[in-house]
């Protein structure tokens, strides 16, 4: 039996989409911080990387500052 974790991150982008090609296919780099709701408001960072379709939409749509999920 195998497990899956699966978690949803929101939050804001941190820098520009980085985007390359392998092969025939795009690949979009880019991180996500996501702020705790503690008193110390601490800060989060998530490195995210989309292929195909989602990484060609990333690197039209999203900027830094970009509010994703």
């Amino acid at each position: 039996m195998s497990a899956t974790n699966t978690i949803n991150v929101i939050g804001r982008v941190g820098g520009p989409v980085q985007t390359r090609q392998v092969g025939e296919r795009t690949v979009a780099k880019f991180s996500v911080a996501v702020n705790r709701p503690t008193k110390d408001k601490d800060t989060d960072w998530f490195n995210v990387e989309v292929w195909g379709k989602a990484a060609e939409a990333a690197e039209k749509m999203i900027d830094k500052g970009s509010l994703v999920a």
